[in-house]
């Protein structure tokens, strides 16, 4: 540990990264220029950079981002969005620049939204006199507002909106009201704290008749003092998934007047005596959602291009197990698994940025031509940037989360960036139309173009597909060359979405000719309905990215390189969704096969260009956020270097759901009885439950998980474990009793690894006079213990752990050691702040020997004051995702010395001579591993029977010791009959029992 330059990064790129740019077959900065639309965006984005990060605000921010509390982090937000705005003004930045500043600037702004929807709103919505009144007061940022449509019972149903504004023709006024609470305004980004206006989507009634949804101006809080206006109550709905800092808010009206002229009027004119007037469809006020739409599917591929660099710059610097026993361990994007989790997000970012900027023209232009009173092109743009939305946000997500799950534990941790930036994406999915609720708005218009398209008319736009002669179609795959062919993978794509949208509009058709109503019809065949809207944005997606390869005017690299991701995301999507193809006779079997073939030969093809490829994407390291995916490339360094800053570190010491109810087939209670194990269990469960949440301060505990920052959260967890504690004295609680509360009281208790890992631990892997001496200890909480296995740079791979502990003859102690930075203990539970003793694995070395790993008992802080011991250095690895209160910590030893008989001795003792005596030859770690197995399955009662047998196998491999050979035939007979199991735990546990039994 002694040569470990701690809090220092690296002045270089790390070689293994290095290797990767030196191998790309093309040009990155050609390819930076085609992403960012040409070499003079380059340039203005990287002149905007410099003027964003050489700031420290900004630094500041990412300090808050990790570790503050919700207050703080929308505190710090807003001062964040204050210097944004002030920079504008210092260098008199265009409307492009700003969005491309505040695009640069990410999520942590507050008032993102007065850019993104309130200023389009008065643009496209409001009359000329209107926008000279507030608009201008608007992009001077005089009054702040917010865009306030969604209400708590009705979202992207427009008709479907409560809020009503009532015209008072004697006093020319509006009264707007939210009658109902599932009225009240819920949801709207920057209203909660931020905004003094409000564009307040509302139901017209005039003389008591109804004219629709129209958009009223909304004065909400003071402008000299920002206190609610009378009438008006609006607040922060609370902590939201991700802590996004755009301070969702409602907003309840209570009959509030506003003059009328604060209805905005360039769509509808109400006139002073009560005449209305529409100078356009009711569709011209989606104008704006529609934009939001179009720039959300942006904001996806920049999401997935964050997503796919820090994924595939982490799989290029870890290297993990080893291929061939007599080389260094491999770079895990060396393997094709893992190719295969980070490469279709790759191909995903490309295929969205072309196909969303080819949508942006389309926008641009229908646009254009809506300011001037033609809507022709509306109902098509509705559909496309429905369908592009739900398509760009659903994938994106699920990608970027395989992503996450592909950087293993560092993965889940805030500094990694992906975590991160899973939960600030995931809203995306819901934001402006829930990708369900899209899909059929897109499947509604291809049915009446379906039905235009039968009757015999020539179908131009998106659609132009369903009036093509697809009954002579034949499958263009000719040979397996062909499926490298764009063409003609478009023309697969194109059959598939034709054929699914004319079955699901048969279906449709045939129950409406049966006498059923056309709505019943429609909620008969939702499912068909979203998988023909589905088929049909796939198509899309291909044909928008095959048509920008084809046209690109690049180097031959460029367009070779493009090409081959192109052919992946068509081959790869005709793959993961092979059912469809065949069952629309797109393709044959063998067909398929010849693809399957070459979705893996292009992993392969894809491998050298990686890197290069997110590197093209060009995102400035303070725009990804990310330890693991810096552009240098030291992602150990810089993980270990987000510790410093952790705070932690800085000191040692309703009627329908019971109408659902009413509807239940079955007597629910005996089922929980079985689900149970008994009445007797289920009993027994709420007598615990009773003893547990009958207690104040388990309520105490929830606000702080709700509001509380992360050290507040880690300190009501331990007082809570205090109180688990004292119940199971007080009460006498048996073990299996124990257990129960644990799991009852959830993760909101910070010493749950002292009961899972620690005790059994030492009841497996100790000798019966160390249990005497420890276990007992241990179960009265007299010392409280981790479980330090996963190290910087190793987690499963057990073999791999760099720890050692070397015998001294002489003084007969062993030496313990972390050597290197990736050989530091990083993500054990407890480690942090709670636990005072580790059981370390660590390799054993005797006379420069090494004997495999094996299990030492370490005392890492003073029992007597918790700091800690000479040689030691521990602490918290950061925040989390989801903020566990476990304490996940990490531990360095410098040459630490501790006793012979810390050694845990069950399984391979060490006698004073050197050499060692093995009673069972197989991992130590095996008694802990089988344990936390079956904790596993039981979580579901699906695995009942792989729990008895489990634990059958575990009582004759521990206490009769079965010989080693017999133990790794056991298991994999075990593993064959339950491989179900393995595949639900995926590959990491699998893997996992491969290294033990070896």
């Amino acid at each position: 540990m002694s040569n470990i330059a701690l809090g220092v990064i690296p002045s270089q790129v790390n070689p293994d990264l290095q290797e990767e740019r030196d191998r790309a077959s093309f040009n990155v900065s050609e390819l930076t220029n085609i992403i960012d639309g040409g070499v003079g965006k380059t340039n203005q984005r990287k002149r905007l950079e410099k003027l964003i990060f050489n700031d420290p605000d900004f630094q500041n921010f990412e300090d808050v981002r990790a570790f503050g509390s919700n207050s703080e982090f929308y505190g710090a937000a807003v001062l964040k969005s204050t210097k944004l705005f002030k920079l504008k003004n210092e260098h008199n930045l265009t409307d492009e620049e700003m969005e491309m500043t505040l695009r640069l600037a990410g999520e942590g702004q507050a008032l993102g939204l007065q850019h993104g929807m309130f200023i389009p709103g008065l643009e496209r919505m409001a009359t000329e006199e209107q926008k000279a009144k507030w608009l201008t007061l608007a992009k001077q940022y005089k009054i702040l507002g917010a865009y306030a449509q969604t209400e708590m019972g009705h979202g992207t149903y427009l008709r479907g909106l409560e809020t009503t504004a009532t015209y008072d023709t004697q006093t020319q006024e509006f009264v707007l009201d939210t009658p109902t609470i599932s009225s009240i305004k819920f949801w709207p980004g920057s209203l909660g704290k931020s905004t003094n206006h409000a564009i307040v989507l509302a139901t017209l009634i005039i003389k008591g008749k109804k004219y629709g949804m129209h958009p009223f101006m909304v004065q909400i809080r003071s402008m000299k003092d920002h206190t609610t206006m009378p009438g008006v109550k609006v607040g922060d709905i609370g902590a939201r998934m991700g802590r996004l800092t755009s301070d969702n808010g409602y907003l309840m009206l209570d009959k509030i007047r506003i003059p009328r002229e604060n209805m905005l009027m360039k769509n509808a004119e109400v006139s002073a005596d009560g005449t209305f007037t529409a100078k356009a469809p009711d569709q011209a006020n989606y104008a704006t959602m529609v934009m939001v739409r179009v720039n959300l599917c942006k904001v996806s591929c920049l999401h997935m291009s964050k997503g796919a660099t820090i994924g595939i710059r982490y799989s290029s610097v870890r290297r993990q197990s080893k291929l061939d026993p007599k080389e260094r361990e491999p770079k895990i994007l060396e393997y094709q698994t893992q190719q295969y989790k980070v490469f279709p997000g790759l191909a995903l970012a490309y295929a969205i940025l072309f196909s969303s900027r080819s949508l942006t023209l389309r926008y641009s232009e229908a646009h254009r031509e809506i300011q001037g009173g033609n809507l022709q092109k509306l109902p098509e743009l509705h559909c496309e940037s429905s369908g592009m939305k739900a398509f760009c946000t659903d994938n994106m997500l699920r990608e970027l989360e395989i992503i996450r799950q592909s950087c293993g534990g560092h993965g889940y941790l805030n500094a990694s960036g992906i975590a991160m930036l899973v939960t600030t994406s995931a809203p995306l999915v819901t934001v402006e139309g829930e990708s369900t609720i899209l899909y059929l708005q897109v499947a509604r218009y291809l049915l009446k173009r379906y039905a235009l398209a039968s009757s015999g008319q020539l179908l131009d736009g998106c659609t132009s597909y369903l009036s093509m002669n697809n009954s002579a179609y034949k499958c263009p795959l000719m040979s397996e060359v062909d499926c490298r062919n764009l063409s003609a993978l478009c023309d697969i794509y194109r059959y598939r979405a034709y054929r699914t949208v004319a079955a699901t509009s048969n279906l449709v058709q045939r129950d409406v000719m049966n006498g059923m109503p056309q709505h019943f019809a429609f909620n008969k065949n939702l499912v068909n309905l979203v998988r023909a809207a589905k088929a049909h944005c796939y198509y899309s997606v291909v044909k928008e990215f095959t048509e920008a390869v084809q046209k690109l005017k690049a180097s031959p690299q460029i367009i070779k390189v493009l090409g081959t991701l192109c052919c992946f995301f068509a081959i790869h999507g005709i793959a993961e969704e092979s059912g469809e193809f065949l069952e629309t006779r797109a393709i044959n079997l063998e067909q398929l096969k010849w693809i399957k073939r070459l979705q893996v030969t292009l992993l392969g093809e894809i491998r050298p260009d990686a890197v290069a490829l997110v590197d093209a994407f060009d995102h400035h390291d303070a725009v990804l956020s990310s330890a693991i995916g810096s552009y240098d490339g030291n992602a150990y360094e810089r993980l270990f270097k987000s510790t410093e800053i952790d705070p932690m570190n800085e000191q040692e010491v309703n009627p329908d759901l019971q109408e659902e109810r009413d509807r239940a087939s079955f007597n629910v209670t005996d089922l929980t009885n079985i689900i149970d194990g008994g009445v007797e269990k289920t009993n027994q469960r709420k007598r615990l439950e009773k003893l547990i949440f009958n207690d104040p301060d388990f309520k105490i505990f929830e606000d702080v998980r709700a509001f509380g920052t992360n050290s507040e959260f880690y300190s009501a967890a331990v007082l809570r474990s205090t109180k688990l504690f004292k119940l199971r004295n007080k009460h006498n609680l048996t073990d299996e009793e124990m257990d129960t509360i644990l799991r009852l009281a959830g993760d909101g208790h910070a010493l749950s690894v002292h009961h899972r890992m620690f005790i059994p631990a030492l009841e497996r892997m100790a000798t019966e006079e160390q249990k005497a001496k420890w276990l007992t200890l241990a179960k009265q909480y007299k010392i409280l213990g981790a479980y330090a296995q996963t190290e910087m740079g190793h987690g499963t791979y057990l073999r791999g752990l760099e720890t050692t502990a070397t015998y001294d003859t002489l003084a007969q102690e062993f030496v313990l050691d972390t050597p290197a930075i990736s050989s530091i203990k990083f993500w054990p539970g407890s480690l942090a702040k709670s636990a005072n003793y580790a059981i370390v694995l660590a390799i054993l070395i005797i006379k420069g020997k090494k004997h495999g790993m094996h299990p030492f008992l370490v005392q890492i802080r003073s029992l007597t004051d918790h700091t800690q011991m000479p040689g030691v250095k521990v602490g918290e690895i950061g925040a989390r995702m989801g903020r566990l209160t476990s304490d996940n910590g990490y531990l360095m030893l410098n040459k630490i010395r501790i006793p012979r008989e810390n050694m845990l001795m069950k399984n391979a003792e060490h006698y004073k001579f050197p050499f060692l005596s093995s009673n069972i030859p197989s991992s130590p770690a095996y008694g802990v591993f089988i344990s936390q197995l079956i904790r596993y399955a039981r979580a579901s009662t699906k695995y009942t029977d792989f729990v008895l047998r489990a634990r059958r196998l575990s009582d004759k491999l521990l206490n009769q010791g079965y010989a080693c050979d017999r133990l790794t035939s056991s298991l994999r007979k075990f593993y064959g009959r339950y491989g179900e199991l393995v595949i639900h735990f995926d590959v990491p546990l699998s893997r996992m029992m491969g290294d033990i039994l070896s």
